[in-house]
C-alpha cells in the first residue's frame, strides 16, 4: 500500500497510510462487481441481498427518524439519490444516482440493489409491512420508488425532501 512518512510532534518518524474519501469503493470495482453478479443464475437475489446488508451499514448509529418514509427519504439522500416526494405521498422520485453508468449498464442488479435497501430500511422500522418496487428510468432524468402497504399514503405527506 502507498504510504508516506511524517514527524510527530515529539520528533519521531511515523508512517502513515494515506485514507480514501468516503466510500472508499471506485466505479470501476463496483462495475466489475456488478458484472460479475450478472453472471450468476441467481444474481437478482445476491444483488437484494446486497442491497439489505448495505442498508443495515446506513442504519447503524442513526438517530430514528421522524416515520419510516421519512427515514427513507434520509437515506436515499445520504446515499446520493437525490430523492423527492411526489405528489402521490406513496411514490418518491429518485432524481440522482451515485453508480448511473453502471445502473445503465446492469440495472437488473444495480437497481435491484437499490431496491433491496429501500425495502431493508422500512424492514427496519415500524413499516415492516410496506413493498418496495424501484422502476428503474421510469423518466429520462429519473427513477421512481413506489412503496404499498400500512397507509403508506397517509405518512409524511407533509414532508419534501430536496
Amino acid at each position: 500500500p502507498a504510504h508516506a512518512h511524517a514527524l510527530t510532534e515529539r520528533g519521531e518518524l511515523a508512517r502513515e497510510v494515506p485514507r480514501l474519501p468516503s466510500p472508499a469503493i471506485t466505479d470501476d470495482l463496483f462495475r466489475a462487481i456488478t458484472r460479475h453478479l450478472a453472471t450468476l443464475p441467481t444474481s437478482q437475489a445476491h444483488a437484494r441481498d446486497i442491497g439489505r446488508i448495505w442498508a443495515g451499514q446506513l442504519l447503524v448509529d442513526r438517530p430514528p427518524a421522524v416515520d419510516a418514509m421519512s427515514e427513507v427519504i434520509d437515506v436515499l439522500g445520504t446515499s446520493g439519490f437525490s430523492p423527492r416526494r411526489d405528489a402521490d405521498p406513496s411514490v418518491v422520485r429518485l432524481h440522482g444516482c451515485p453508480v448511473y453508468d453502471t445502473a445503465r449498464e446492469h440495472p437488473e442488479i444495480v437497481c435491484t440493489m437499490h431496491e433491496g435497501m429501500i425495502q431493508e430500511t422500512f424492514d427496519r422500522s415500524e413499516a415492516a409491512g410496506r413493498r418496495v418496487q424501484l422502476v428503474p428510468f421510469a423518466q429520462p432524468d429519473f427513477c421512481v420508488v413506489k412503496v404499498t402497504g400500512d397507509d403508506c399514503a397517509e405518512e409524511g405527506s407533509g414532508s419534501s425532501a430536496t
